[in-house]
């Protein structure tokens, strides 16, 4: 029935249909939250936690589509504001009466409020995020634009905060802890989990590329990427009825009712364990054969250096998916069975290709110098003997464009094999020339 909901929606939507059924997954895993988890061996757990991202250009349906997959969260959403509200209403009157209760009279502590319970932010800070994690299982952080949010991490720290190293612990799970200016005691999340999901379009894919600004962090190795062929925009006479979105709405209910399997007693007070899953018999079979196979693809001479990241990640997400899709099954036991594998595997498979195609077109862009880069490759490949940087500064650009960005650009340029450095002089300071070898 989900998957009839999504073709019925991308059919109205006039879209591909992997523009509602990726946001759909990503948020379906994160409504699960920390509190489902895959064991894969005894030092590897994986929880149910993806980034992925819509390649498309403007007006592919992109922001409609993903608003729609992720309808079954925002709704949720507001079915938890709604108990919210009722509770801060009691509370308010319970504050009320305390408060007009002499102090003598008063009997315990005053009344605290409600907790409002998030799964799905839009425009958030690092901080107030970091804050909602800590008393939330799972969020969802939808933002339209993807190079827009990755772009503007740190953008209050002058570039040199740590906003993209935090958000790097969240797709691994692991613990992050956010010092503040104005507060002595950290905030911190032992067990964060976030789903991210938002659209790009093609020309801004390598803005978002951490090697391509000096970084190389793997940043967009951690996302899925769907890039789908665009669907002609026509005319589809929407009667209004959008389909049967309850049985989904029934399903993200009981992914975020879940809420560990076992009480346990630490230091008086109750907690709980993640609900744990493992490979059944035939699901083990076909992973061992899986990865092996992909570990060979992965060390193999032929995988492009631009692909290197993504394969290393593969492994991880490939579990991600299947702990997803095996929990989405109401009658899923504590085995994951090797079906429900055998579905993760073909949707992983879709990301990779496409990924082939992403990481293609950035290495493509990468390689392609922008218009100071041209200019200055243009003028070496007209010298005979090269030009020193100074000689760039003055001659090609007449002294308009600063030192340090005409150093990023022959890194730049030299990074992608079209320029070298030579060094001129045997006494004294040797003095640096550029020359064009393509």
């Amino acid at each position: 029935s989900d998957l009839r909901w999504v073709e019925h929606v991308a059919h109205f939507k006039a879209c591909p249909t992997e523009y509602v059924a990726v946001p759909l997954l990503v948020a379906a895993g994160a409504a699960m939250g920390r509190v489902v988890r895959i064991r894969l061996n005894s030092t590897w757990v994986e929880k149910p936690i993806l980034w992925a991202a819509l390649v498309g250009d403007p007006g592919s349906k992109k922001s409609p589509a993903v608003i729609q997959g992720i309808r079954p969260t925002t709704r949720l959403q507001n079915r938890l504001h709604d108990e919210w509200a009722k509770r801060n209403d009691v509370y308010k009157k319970q504050i009320a009466a305390w408060d007009a209760t002499p102090k003598k009279d008063r009997d315990g502590p005053a009344p605290t409020p409600p907790s409002y319970k998030h799964v799905y932010v839009n425009d958030v800070t690092l901080e107030k995020l970091v804050d909602i994690l800590a008393d939330s299982k799972g969020v969802l952080l939808f933002r339209d634009e993807l190079a827009a949010w990755i772009c503007s991490m740190d953008q209050y720290r002058n570039g040199k905060g740590a906003d993209r190293q935090h958000f790097l612990s969240m797709w691994s799970g692991s613990p992050i802890k956010v010092d503040r200016k104005n507060n002595p005691v950290p905030v911190t999340v032992d067990d964060p989990c976030v789903g991210v999901i938002g659209g790009i379009q093609p020309e801004m894919l390598s803005e978002i590329s951490g090697g391509n600004k000096g970084r190389n962090d793997g940043f967009e190795d951690r996302l899925l990427w769907a890039y789908p062929d665009p669907i002609p925009d026509v005319w589809i006479n929407d009667t209004g009825e959008q389909g049967n979105i309850d049985e989904l709405d029934a399903m993200f209910q009981r992914a975020f009712d879940l809420y560990g399997i076992k009480s346990l007693s630490i230091g008086g007070e109750q907690q709980t364990e993640p609900l744990e899953v493992t490979f059944a018999d035939d699901a083990l079979s076909i992973w061992i054969f899986w990865y092996e196979q992909h570990a060979e693809a992965r060390t193999a001479k032929t995988l492009p250096a631009h692909l290197a990241g993504v394969w290393a990640k593969l492994p991880s997400q490939l579990a991600r998916i299947a702990l997803i899709l095996h929990v989405l099954d109401p009658h899923a036991t504590n085995y994951l069975a090797g079906e429900t594998l055998g579905r993760a595997i073909r949707i992983a498979e879709y990301f990779k290709a496409h990924a082939i195609k992403v990481f293609g077109e950035i290495a493509a862009t990468q390689e392609r110098p922008d218009a100071i880069g041209q200019k200055i490759l243009t003028a070496l490949r007209a010298s005979d003997d090269g030009m020193t940087q100074t000689e760039i500064y003055r001659n090609v650009f007449a002294r308009h464009l600063n030192a340090e960005k005409i150093a990023q650009e022959l890194s730049k340029l030299e990074a992608a094999s079209m320029i070298m450095s030579i060094k001129i002089g045997t006494t004294g300071r040797p003095v640096t020339k550029w020359l064009a070898t393509k």
